[in-house]
């Protein structure tokens, strides 16, 4: 006799008839998977709340330390939906039984999560958002269904993403395989060339790796595995001097939840500070420390040779529903401008401004090298003296008052907007002004930040100035918080923050790490720089929530 105990509907009926007759007998708790009598058992005799009592046995919500198990038998098993951020020390999942986290909701495990049954863990995602899940170590012989909306092709900038796998060996076939008129591909820095899967046909999504996808139909896809919790580190990435696009490479989110980038936890050696994500407009946007990479996202990073480290870490891992990335806000002294195509929805960004620590050159820690975007969307870029592209160039306060060259190309479009937000970063007296040199205009972008122009193919292309004037100093962020001056062939560090500082990092001008230390509670700290040559040296210094930078000079 045929049954229908095979399908999701059948196991259900069958949990529930074992959960009567488990009544009937009556009910034992069982152990966690840390040995202790599970303090919360979930029934389910009201509705699929977490946060309803008559849920629970005993009739209590659990507390954030609580031990909990999801039995099998019950007609209705917890959905964590709306904002909810629910929070459980050690949660088993029996086999026959499921917890699904909804589109809006996120579920943070404390300490290990059991997970018994294939798919007894459901995340969610549509075009509202994406369910998160922060967990330590998951054991059992369960896997998780984690889903991934993605909207269609609709044109040259839009339902092009970063994607990334949070569970390991993903298979591309057959869920994220594409079509013939789909889009699959991986960016390889050796040979400075986006690779197509039709012609690779790559078998599984790498760990920590991204992909640039688009699908003609909007789908709401899915990764089938174990969710990655662990932290990753990566060595030595390729960095080819001959190409245009050299040390650059495609990353990816390896979590079921966002993660916050350099946040004090990565470890970066040698990289660049700032990473880009891919935007609805076809290209790039820079994000700074602390910025939010969504689940399962992808990140350019740039690494400045063939010597360098970094760390994804567990520890950076935060919930943010947002399904694609998040874009950061602009931090203090830095103007971005975007140029918006009005025949099309391509854009392209680009930030000047100034800080402490700065050079007019190239820094690792404060500028962001130019990536090329689609071939419709418009590039523009400012350049240092040595004729670097930046999509991200700060330079020090010292250069106040000051002149930045804006370079533009036209994309398939004639006529663009440039918008310019950020003025508020800036002490009030700035005054900032753009000049276009092609129609020989200027305008005071606090005035109006919108200025609207047209474009030709043989404009020139250094065709914009931003002119920063009637201020000559800037006041380093945290500059009385944190103070930091050398002294005998040694750098000391004064803390009046009143916070514990998590992290001193000490670079020297090439970006190579040359000292680190964890968790300093002393309000004062003396580095030791004796054998160390003379010279710049940066210090990246994080407390909670806060990160500060400070260049000093030893001799």
């Amino acid at each position: 006799m045929k049954t229908c105990f095979g399908s999701r509907t059948g196991k259900k009926v069958l949990a529930f008839l074992i959960f009567v007759v488990a009544m009937a007998v009556g009910y034992t708790q069982e152990p966690s998977s840390t040995g202790r009598l599970i303090d919360f058992t979930w029934t389910g005799q009201v509705s699929t709340d977490w946060n309803t009592a008559g849920n629970w046995s005993p009739a209590t919500v659990p507390p954030a330390t609580a031990s909990i198990i999801i039995p099998v038998g019950c007609l209705q098993y917890p959905v964590i939906t709306g904002l909810a951020t629910v929070v459980a020390g050690d949660v088993h999942i029996s086999t026959g039984a499921t917890i699904t986290i909804g589109y809006a909701g996120s579920l943070t495990v404390t300490n290990s999560l059991t997970i018994d049954d294939s798919h007894g863990l459901e995340i969610q995602s549509s075009e509202l958002g994406t369910g998160s899940l922060i967990s330590g170590a998951i054991s059992g012989a369960g896997t998780a269904w984690i889903e991934r909306y993605i909207t269609g092709y609709t044109g040259p900038p839009d339902g092009r993403h970063f994607l990334s796998s949070p569970v390991l060996d993903q298979p591309v076939v057959p869920n994220f395989s594409p079509g013939p008129y789909d889009e699959m591909y991986r960016w390889d820095e050796p040979t400075d060339y986006w690779q197509n899967y039709h012609v690779h046909l790559w078998p599984t999504m790498i760990l920590c790796e991204g992909y640039l996808v688009s699908y003609m139909s909007t789908a709401t896809k899915f990764f089938d595995g174990v969710p990655n919790t662990g932290s990753y580190d990566m060595t030595n990435l390729s960095y080819t001097a001959t190409t245009v696009y050299h040390g650059w490479h495609l990353l990816g989110n390896p979590y079921p939840s966002a993660l916050k980038w350099n946040n004090g936890d990565w470890n970066l050696s040698n990289v660049q500070f700032i990473c880009k994500v891919l935007n609805p407009g076809g290209t790039y946007t820079d994000l700074g420390p602390n910025s939010v990479i969504p689940a399962a996202n992808g990140m350019m990073v740039w690494v400045n040779g063939p010597t360098n480290s970094l760390t994804i870490p567990a520890a950076a891992r935060v919930h943010d529903t947002t399904r694609w990335y998040k874009s950061a806000d602009v931090t203090e002294n830095r103007l971005k401008l975007t140029a918006y195509a009005n025949s099309d929805n391509t854009y392209q960004e680009t930030v000047v401004g100034f800080d402490g620590g700065a050079t007019e050159e190239y820094d690792l820690y404060y500028d962001s090298r130019f990536f090329q975007g689609v071939s419709q969307s418009p590039t523009m870029w400012s350049a240092t003296p040595s004729q670097h592209s930046l999509s991200t160039n700060i330079t020090p306060t010292t250069a106040l008052p000051g002149t930045f060259v804006v370079y533009f190309s036209k994309g398939d479009a004639s006529i663009y907007t440039m918008t310019a937000s950020g003025m508020e970063t800036f002490p009030p007296d700035v005054t900032i002004t753009l000049e276009d040199l092609v129609a020989d205009t200027t305008q005071d972008l606090r005035q109006d930040p919108n200025y609207l122009f047209t474009s030709s193919f043989n404009d020139q292309m250094n065709r914009f100035k931003v002119h920063f004037s009637g201020y000559t100093v800037i006041n380093e962020k945290g500059e009385e918080l944190i103070s930091v001056y050398a002294c005998d062939k040694s750098i000391m560090i004064v803390n009046n923050s009143g916070k514990l500082i998590r992290q001193v990092v000490v670079y020297d001008v090439p970006g190579r790490e040359v000292y680190r230390r964890n968790r300093i509670s002393d309000n004062m700290l003396k580095i030791d720089m004796n054998g160390k040559c003379s010279g710049c040296y940066l210090i990246k210094i994080f407390t909670e929530g806060e990160s500060y930078c400070k260049k000093v000079f030893l001799n």
